[in-house]
């Protein structure tokens, strides 16, 4: 038996290709599932959590695959090394020093992650690299309504500032501003005449066919946008600090970004 733990939609995605019969996976409450597979699925719990170690301790399984080493278990316990393998997270993959990690360069039994990405940071490099998921599978589908009919959408992520993204906003433009599902990443003061709405891991199938602006910061929204951007589709206008580097990192253009000059055109600080 195998276990997993995914921390949200990308995790999920890479672990279903080493999913067998009988695997556990621990999934946060805002993953969508598959229930084609046939394996136990069980909901993030203390008291899952709690199980789960005592399993740990009794060298239950044979393979662990997490999203990074900050879990709520010691991926450094001389008996779980051996036993480590390391899911795509998100934009960690793609940073040349990551977030989520607690010691770098990563060294495990593999590393997990989409057919897309063409090249990887230095801390990667001395892990084996599956390349198993298509990063499109976000993009497949029905998400059983169209995108929003505004002229613009905004998208809460890191890096995003509301004065900033108002200046790309025009006087008479309306506006569908995506909540972000992790409550911890929202912002405070959005103008009432936003209106909110909340798509979580449907937000890129959703606005694959919008037209208008998406005004987005450093998310794997942006990410995956730019990536299939169509020439007669949304114009993205990128707001974040990170992603210039993150498409050098995987051999893409890098989308907008504001420059100093602007920024202090606008007297922005």
């Amino acid at each position: 038996m195998k276990l997993f733990f995914c921390a949200n939609q990308i995790s999920y995605e890479c672990a279903v290709f080493h999913i067998e019969k009988y695997d556990l996976m621990l999934i946060h409450s805002r993953v969508n599932i598959k229930s084609s597979l046939r394996c136990i699925h069980l909901t993030d719990t203390k008291l899952v959590r709690s199980i789960v170690k005592r399993l740990l301790r009794y060298d239950f399984f044979e393979k662990i695959f997490v999203p990074h080493d900050r879990v709520f278990f010691n991926t450094s316990d001389p008996r779980l090394v051996k036993k480590i393998h390391y899911l795509d997270d998100g934009l960690d993959t793609l940073r040349i020093i990551p977030k989520n990690f607690s010691k770098i360069p990563v060294v495990a039994n593999s590393f997990t992650t989409f057919k897309e990405y063409e090249g990887f940071p230095v801390w990667i490099r001395d892990t084996p690299v599956i390349k198993a998921a298509s990063i499109s599978i976000f993009l497949e589908g029905d998400a059983g309504f169209g995108p929003p009919t505004t002229d613009v959408v905004v998208v809460e992520s890191t890096g995003v500032n509301l004065q900033v993204a108002s200046t790309y906003i025009g006087e008479n433009e309306t506006v569908t501003y995506l909540v972000h599902s992790n409550p911890n990443k929202r912002l405070k003061d959005v103008p009432e005449h936003w209106g909110k709405h909340m798509y979580g891991a449907q937000t890129e199938l959703i606005l694959k066919n919008f037209r208008g602006k998406i005004i987005v910061g450093d998310s794997m929204t942006a990410v995956l946008l730019n990536i299939f951007q169509a020439p007669d589709g949304y114009e993205l206008i990128y707001i974040g600090t990170e992603l210039n580097e993150v498409f050098r990192t995987i051999g893409k253009n890098p989308i907008k970004k504001i420059d100093s000059s602007y920024l202090n055109e606008k007297n922005i600080p």
